[in-house]
C-alpha cells in the first residue's frame, strides 16, 4: 500500500509544506511562518557583517561577534519553535 509523502523547503523564515498523494496528486500545499521579527538570514547578513564582509555596503549594520552568534542561536531556536507549532 502506497501512503501519501510530505516534502519541505526552507525559504528564509518560512518553509513551504507540499502533500503528495499515491497517485502523485498533490493533496496539500502550505507556506509556514517559522519566525516573526527576527532577521532572515543572519549567518549571511549579521554573521557576515560582524566580521566585516559588507562593512562597506551601505545597508550594512555594525554587529559584534558574539552579538551574532547569540542572534543566530535565537533564529535556530524560534525557527524550531515555529516548525514544532505548524
Amino acid at each position: 500500500m502506497r501512503r501519501p509523502a510530505v516534502g519541505v523547503a526552507e525559504h528564509g523564515n518560512s518553509a513551504v509544506l507540499v502533500t503528495v498523494g499515491p497517485g502523485s496528486e498533490i493533496l496539500d500545499r502550505r507556506r509556514i511562518d517559522l519566525t516573526r521579527d527576527l532577521p532572515t538570514h543572519p549567518y549571511h547578513h549579521e554573521g557576515s557583517w560582524a566580521v566585516g564582509r559588507y562593512v562597506n555596503s551601505p545597508w550594512a549594520r555594525k554587529i559584534s561577534l558574539p552579538d551574532a552568534v547569540a542572534l543566530v542561536k535565537r533564529v535556530h531556536e524560534a525557527a524550531a519553535r515555529g516548525a514544532r507549532r505548524a
